[in-house]
């Protein structure tokens, strides 16, 4: 097996990343949780505060800073989840699945520990804004995060380096195949760079959802041109949800 180890994590993300999130839990009854991956245990600890049961996991229990008062379990998002069937209400997964190889995976085996009628709020990097997609023909990269190496995960384990720029149409495949539903997609750290160049690409959205009319997969450029991503944030939110 390979060397596991811990470094100093430098947290991937923003301070509003959560805000999406923490909206949508608002309006949810409290029951018990599965925060994947943890992290340092930001979220977990707020949801803790508002009266969930929360099971931590991640793939580095190293970088976790809640102590033994929260259960945490040390797992690869990669491969099976060691829950039994329809153990959570909520399942809560930020920034994680474009750090995965195998993300269909990861959907099945979410709606699988979810109960009847539960919740999966997948928090996601959205690399597929208008200002990415510029960025991408003009530089041949839709993000930074793919082009510095301090964005590698903290873990000597191969299959954690990977960063994989999901769009949405894939996740919205992965999550229908699932059996689960794709009931809203939110933006998210939106600035107000985001809303002049959704404003100023917003006739090129139209033209993509016009020629969706023609494509081979419409679905794909529906999802893709929705504007929680071409004119959203940093960050983008799909609220899921297993039928009853």
């Amino acid at each position: 097996m390979a060397e596991r180890h811990s470094r100093p994590l430098r947290v991937i993300g923003s301070s509003r990343s959560h805000d999406a999130i923490k909206s949508v839990v608002d309006t949810l009854p409290v029951g018990r949780v599965l925060d994947v991956p943890a992290g340092t245990g930001v979220l977990a600890k707020w949801l803790h505060e508002q009266g969930w049961a929360v099971q931590c996991a991640d793939v580095d229990r190293g970088n976790f800073e809640l102590g033994e008062s929260f259960p945490f379990a040390e797992l690869d998002l990669n491969r099976e989840l060691p829950f039994e069937d329809g153990q959570f209400d909520l399942v809560v997964c930020v920034n994680g699945l474009h750090r995965l190889f195998y993300a269909k995976g990861a959907i099945r085996e979410f709606g699988r520990v979810l109960k009847p009628g539960g919740k999966l709020l997948v928090n996601m990097n959205n690399y597929w804004t208008i200002s990415s997609r510029i960025r991408a023909v003009l530089l041949g990269s839709v993000s930074h995060i793919f082009d510095q190496e301090y964005f590698e995960q903290e873990l000597v384990v191969p299959e954690s380096q990977v960063r994989i720029p999901y769009p949405l149409s894939q996740i919205a495949g992965y999550v229908n195949d699932a059996g689960l539903q794709l009931n809203a997609v939110y933006p998210v750290d939106r600035r107000p760079r985001d809303v002049v160049a959704g404003i100023l690409g917003e006739p090129l959205r139209w033209v993509a959802m016009l020629a969706s009319r023609k494509a081979r997969f419409p679905n794909v450029v529906k999802w893709n041109a929705d504007r929680a991503i071409f004119s959203g944030g940093a960050y983008f939110l799909a609220e899921i949800s297993k039928a009853e």
